[in-house]
């Protein structure tokens, strides 16, 4: 079994240990909140992404830049006004 040099790191550090496709869904929440996301987009260098914070209801749409982790602790990533073409989860 490898080490895990990260096991007692300090959480802000962004380090992650798993990557999800993730389906987006205006009314079903993730199966665990994310530490992070990572978008795509066919044509521009940015997306938009709808989500649905940690401890709140409402959704707010973020402007994420293509390729580049997010830390963004959302429990759900909506359709409705997301035009990413792929959205990762990290945790």
């Amino acid at each position: 079994m490898p080490t895990n040099n990260f096991e007692s790191r300090d959480p802000a550090l962004p380090s992650y240990t798993r990557a999800v496709a993730i389906t987006t869904n205006d009314s079903t929440d993730l199966v665990e909140t994310t530490r992070a996301i990572v978008v795509d987009h066919l044509t521009l260098q940015h997306a938009h992404v709808s989500v649905i914070l940690s401890g709140d209801t409402t959704a707010v749409t973020l402007t994420c830049r293509v390729g580049q982790p997010f830390p963004v602790r959302a429990t759900r990533i909506r359709t409705t006004n997301t035009d990413a073409s792929t959205v990762i989860a990290l945790y």
